[in-house]
């Protein structure tokens, strides 16, 4: 019961934006749990299409084709033209309203996730890159669609866009029905979501330059000042850490749960207390030597 009440404070205080492995092994079970409802869905979508295109002239008029029915009635080809309509109408099925919708899905969906993303998510892992991101830091050096510019965020669009138009076309030329286009992008569109769902949390690069600088500064003060043995107090490090280094000792600059990420991300075996107090961690004085004066919990004020 202690344990377990223990266990729910720790809960409480936890860092958010610290991912433990059994959240980890959670996210991987959910993820693999839609990639199954979304393959089957796009199975149960392909299936229903082939058989709906095979049978669809049975179904609405008992007969095996529309050119069976002419032939029966006596039409022949001379009164039905069955071949010319449909080269007419093929014409215009590129700009039809459910070609266009299936390659903006197709479009939409390979923009965020490839096949590769698709194949990694089966096996439990995230890729931590979309295709627009790696295509934008090929064609301009650029790291992410964020820090791009908008021409190079309108380029990749249409590049994409294109893309979705190629793989619709290439569906309706297997199946012959703009239904597989819609349901095949539909079902990848779904699963690309759930492998977006599992990325790591975009930051754009003056983001990721100040969360690099304060960590390599807190290692080298970590190199300095502390000690991966003993016990201390969160407090402790961060106003010796905030006085080594003026440049984060606002809270505005470093917030403390910031602090404890640092600390987790620099010596992942301390292990801390609901209270802030540290295992396997202590606070070195300016010559490298364990500290005397220990701040107790009267100190503290708890």
């Amino acid at each position: 019961m202690t344990r377990a009440r223990a266990r729910g404070r720790e809960d409480e205080t936890r860092d958010p934006r610290l991912i433990s492995r059994r959240d980890k092994a959670a996210n991987r079970e959910n993820a693999k749990t839609w990639v199954v409802v979304g393959g089957l869905a796009v199975a149960m979508t392909a299936v229903i299409a082939l058989v709906y295109e095979n049978s669809t002239d049975g179904f609405l008029y008992g007969v095996d084709s529309i050119e069976s029915y002419a032939d029966w009635t006596g039409g022949g080809d001379g009164e039905f033209d069955f071949a010319s309509g449909r080269g007419a109408g093929g014409a215009m099925d590129f700009l039809s309203g459910s070609a266009i919708f299936g390659a903006v899905v197709w479009a939409l969906g390979l923009y965020y996730a490839s096949p590769v993303s698709v194949v990694m998510l089966f096996l439990g892992r995230t890729d931590s890159e979309r295709p627009s991101d790696w295509l934008l830091r090929k064609a301009t050096g650029t790291a992410q669609m964020e820090d791009a510019s908008s021409a190079s965020k309108a380029l990749i669009a249409c590049w994409f866009l294109l893309s979705g138009v190629a793989v619709s076309q290439l569906g309706d030329a297997a199946f012959g029905d703009a239904t597989w286009q819609i349901s095949s992008g539909l079902g990848f569109a779904v699963i690309a979501g759930v492998s977006e769902l599992g990325r790591p949390k975009r930051v754009d690069e003056a983001t990721m330059a100040k969360l690099e600088a304060q960590y390599a500064d807190f290692c080298a003060f970590g190199e300095k000042r502390l000690s991966r043995s003993g016990r201390c107090h969160q407090s402790e490090i961060s106003k010796a850490f905030r006085a080594a280094y003026p440049q984060h000792a606002g809270e505005d600059v470093l917030d403390e749960m910031e602090l404890r990420s640092l600390i987790a991300n620099y010596w992942p075996g301390a292990e801390r207390s609901p209270r802030g107090y540290y295992k396997n961690l202590s606070l070195l004085d300016r010559d490298g030597a364990p500290l005397t004066d220990r701040v107790s919990v009267k100190d503290l004020g708890l």
